[in-house]
C-alpha cells in the first residue's frame, strides 16, 4: 500500500504541472493504470485486504478520479511562436456530448482571451480552434425482442445520428457483438430468441427446444419521466378500521405406542382454548377482547369472525357527515399540496375536501382522484405470532368450511402458508368483488422473535391493553401476571386436567423434548402466582 501512496501523491503533484498536450496524455494514462491496479486489488480475494487497506484504497480511487475529471482547465502547450502565438489546450474526460463541451469551453478560451489581451496590450486578435474527441468503449444493447420468430427474419440495427436514426441489417450476429462478449475470437452461437450464446451449434439446438415453448416476453424499459422509483399506491395509506389479534393453545394427548414399529407419534396437538383482541382504529369503545376453553373454540373463534366482519361491514357503509369548521375552511383556501399523495396541486386542479366517513373529521385537501380512490379497507388482518408454522393448522379448516365464501392462499409449501385470506360472501353487495375480507397474516414474519422476548421490551405502563382487562387486580398481582411464566405442557393432556386447584409437582414440568424441568425458582414463581 506504499507504493500506491507514493504513485498517488506524484500524480496529483504532476496534475497541476502538465505543460504540453503530450504530457496531459501520458499522465492520463498513468492515473488510469493506477485505479486500475487499485479496483484489481479491492476485488482479490487474496491476499485479502484489512478493512482500513481497503478503505484506503477506495479513497485513493476516488481522489485520482476527481483529479482525472476535474473542472475544464487551460493547459499551456509549448509552441515555436512564443511571442505571437499562445497555444493551449482544454482538456476534460468528464464530458459525453460534443456540443456541450464547446459550450462549456467556451468561457474558458474567452477568459484566456481576455487575459493575453490585457498582458500583451494587443489591439487585434485571431483566435483559432482545433478540437479531438475521443470516444470510449463502444458496446452494443438490445432495444427490442421479438419472440415470434417466423421463418424469415432479420435483426435490425438501431444507429443514432443527433435527434435522428436509421436502421441497418445485421447479416452475422456474432461478428457483430462477438469482440464484445469475447476477446479471444472464439466463435459463439446465439440463439435470436433470447439472445444467450453457446460454445456449439448442438447445445443452441438443445437450448432452442426448450425456449421456443417459453412464455412470449419482452424487456421493457421505464420511459424518462419514469425513471425514479416512488411509492403510488396512496389509497393503501389509510390505517385498516378494526385488527383481530388472536392466539390459541393445545393440550398434548398422549397416544399408544404402536406396537412393532420403530417411530410414532407420541403426542397429539388439539386445541384446548383461543382468545382474540378487536382494536379499532378510531373508536376505543369498540375495543374487545374474548376467550373461550372447550373442545369446539375452533369452531367459536370461527363464528366470531364471522359475526365481527358484518358489525365491520355495517361500520365500513356508514357516511357520516363531515365536520367542516371555520379553521378548517382556512386551512382548506390556503393549502398547497394534496395531504394525500403529497404533490402540489396545479392552477387547474379541482381540489376536494377529503374527510373520514366513519367518524366525520376533515382529514386536509386533496386531488378530486385520489379523493375518490382513498377509501375504507375491507380487510380485516387477523394475527397470529407464528401462524405459517403452527396455528393455521388448526385453524384453516374451519375457516375455510365454517362459512361461505372463498379462500385466497398465498401458500410457501403445501402445508404451510404465507398468508390466505376468506371471503365473507355473506356481506357483499351488488359487487361481490366488496365484501368483508378476513386476512390471516404471521407477526413472526415481521417480529422474529417470542412474545416473551417481545413483550419484555414494553414497560409497565405501556401494557394498557393488558391493565384494562385485568383491572381489578392490585399492581404487585399485576407484576406477577406479566412475567414470564411456567406451564407443565406435558401434564396437561386434556382439557379437565386444566381445573385442577392445585399446582401439579415439579416433576410435573419434565419436557421430553429438552429431558429438563423447571427450575426450583420458576416454580416458586408459580406457586406464587
Amino acid at each position: 500500500m506504499e507504493d500506491y501512496e507514493r504513485v498517488e501523491s506524484e500524480l496529483l503533484e504532476q496534475c497541476g504541472r502538465v505543460a504540453t498536450l503530450a504530457e496531459c496524455f501520458v499522465w492520463l494514462e498513468q492515473c488510469n493504470e493506477c485505479i486500475e491496479s487499485l479496483e484489481e486489488l479491492c476485488r482479490a480475494k487474496r491476499p485479502c485486504l484489512t478493512v482500513g487497506h481497503r478503505q484506503s484504497a477506495v479513497a485513493r480511487i476516488a481522489r485520482l478520479e476527481g483529479a482525472r475529471t476535474l473542472s475544464l482547465a487551460w493547459r499551456e502547450i509549448d509552441a515555436a511562436f512564443d511571442n505571437r502565438v499562445l497555444t493551449g489546450a482544454v482538456i476534460n474526460s468528464g464530458h459525453i456530448e460534443p456540443q456541450q463541451f464547446l459550450e462549456d469551453a467556451g468561457s474558458v478560451v474567452l477568459e484566456r482571451v481576455r487575459g493575453a489581451i490585457e498582458r500583451h496590450g494587443s489591439v487585434k486578435v485571431n483566435t483559432a480552434s482545433n478540437g479531438e474527441f475521443i470516444a470510449g468503449d463502444k458496446k452494443n444493447c438490445e432495444l427490442y425482442r421479438c419472440t415470434n420468430l417466423r421463418e424469415w427474419h432479420v435483426n435490425l440495427l438501431y444507429v443514432q445520428d443527433g435527434d435522428t436514426g436509421h436502421f441497418a441489417t445485421i447479416k452475422h450476429l456474432f461478428r457483430f457483438v462477438g469482440t464484445q462478449i469475447n476477446k479471444k475470437g472464439h466463435k459463439k452461437y446465439f440463439c435470436e430468441r433470447c439472445l444467450h450464446y453457446f460454445s456449439s451449434n448442438e447445445k443452441l439446438e438443445r437450448h432452442s427446444e426448450d425456449c421456443q415453448k417459453l412464455n412470449k416476453c419482452a424487456i421493457r424499459l421505464p420511459r424518462v419521466e419514469q425513471r425514479w422509483l416512488e411509492f403510488g399506491n396512496y389509497y393503501m395509506k389509510e390505517r385498516a378500521p378494526f385488527v383481530v389479534y388472536a392466539d390459541l393453545e393445545c393440550v398434548l394427548r398422549k397416544t399408544e405406542d404402536a406396537a412393532g414399529s420403530s417411530s410414532y407419534a407420541y403426542q397429539r396437538h388439539e386445541m384446548c382454548s383461543i382468545a382474540y383482541y378487536v382494536h379499532c382504529s378510531y373508536d376505543g369503545a369498540l375495543f374487545e377482547y374474548r376467550c373461550w376453553r372447550g373442545n369446539d373454540c375452533v369452531s367459536w373463534f370461527a363464528r366470531q369472525l364471522e359475526t365481527l366482519a358484518h358489525r365491520v361491514k355495517n361500520a365500513i357503509t356508514t357516511n357520516r357527515p363531515m365536520d367542516f369548521t371555520r379553521d378548517d375552511w382556512r386551512r382548506f383556501d390556503s393549502a398547497t399540496h394534496c395531504h394525500i399523495c403529497e404533490r402540489p396541486f396545479a392552477p387547474g386542479d379541482e381540489r376536494a375536501r377529503d374527510h373520514c366517513h366513519l367518524t366525520g373529521r376533515y382529514r386536509g385537501p386533496a386531488h378530486k382522484g385520489c379523493n375518490v380512490n382513498y377509501k375504507n379497507s375491507m380487510y380485516i388482518p387477523v394475527v397470529f405470532h407464528n401462524l405459517s408454522g403452527y396455528d393455521a393448522h388448526f385453524v384453516i379448516r374451519e375457516i375455510a368450511t365454517q362459512f361461505q365464501g372463498q379462500v385466497d392462499l398465498l401458500p410457501l409449501t403445501k402445508e404451510k402458508y404465507i398468508s390466505f385470506t376468506k371471503h365473507v360472501t355473506d356481506t357483499s353487495d351488488k359487487d361481490s368483488r366488496k365484501c368483508v375480507k378476513l386476512r390471516f397474516i404471521d407477526s413472526y414474519k415481521f417480529l422474529s422473535a417470542s412474545l416473551d422476548k417481545l413483550a419484555s421490551y414494553l414497560d409497565k405502563d405501556k401494557l394498557k391493553i393488558v391493565r384494562s382487562e385485568f383491572s381489578h387486580v392490585s399492581d404487585e398481582e399485576f407484576d406477577l401476571l406479566t412475567r414470564k411464566g411456567v406451564f407443565p405442557y406435558e401434564y396437561v393432556d386434556s382439557v379437565e386436567k386444566l381445573n385442577d386447584t392445585r399446582l401439579p409437582l415439579r416433576e410435573s414440568f419434565h419436557s421430553s423434548l429438552t429431558g429438563d424441568t423447571v427450575s426450583e425458582s420458576d416454580y416458586a414463581h408459580a406457586e406464587n402466582v
